[in-house]
């Protein structure tokens, strides 16, 4: 996203909402299911988190802060509503599927079964990890903020499973 954008979209600009709902949309609906396990959830997370930034777009002062701020609202999000869900005791959760992932049509079967292999592999949050740094390309700093654990874990967990799936997919 080029600054442009981002200024319509501090703005109030309509399109420049939609072009950044279309940037940003894969990736905050995969925060919120790696929270929720539940795809329609994670999907209604996700819009609340658009809706949220939308309603706050002025206290977003830098363009290059835009990432940070709706990955931390999604976070923010499914943490509440996992803490209202406990105290309601409501159990929704459905297993981890790989079907969740946006991914490119023309690249999906391919990146799909090498993904299938490394989830076998890998316990969930190195699995996860992996997801972050290489389908979305993300900092560790970015990953231990979403996940809620320090740079210097991501770098353990992410250099253990590269080393994990080098060994064992040889």
């Amino acid at each position: 996203m080029n600054k442009s954008i981002f200024k319509r979209f501090i703005e109030g600009d309509e399109e420049a909402f939609g072009l950044v709902y279309q940037e940003f949309y894969p990736l905050i609906k995969q925060i919120c299911y790696f929270y929720t396990r539940d795809n329609f959830l994670s999907e209604d997370l996700a819009m609340q988190t658009f809706t949220n930034v939308w309603e706050r777009r002025t206290n977003i002062r830098d363009y290059k802060a835009l990432k940070k701020y709706l990955t931390t609202t999604a976070k923010n999000l499914c943490i509440d509503y996992s803490r209202k869900k406990t105290r309601n005791q409501v159990d929704v959760v459905d297993p981890f599927t790989l079907d969740t992932i946006v991914i490119p049509k023309e690249e999906k079967k391919d990146i799909n079964e090498r993904l299938q292999k490394i989830a076998k592999i890998l316990d969930e949050e190195s699995y996860q990890m992996i997801v972050y740094k290489y389908l979305y390309d993300l900092k560790h700093r970015e990953i231990a903020e979403i996940m809620n654990v320090t740079t210097a874990a991501v770098s353990n967990k992410i250099n253990r499973a590269l080393k994990k799936i080098k060994s064992e997919l040889k």
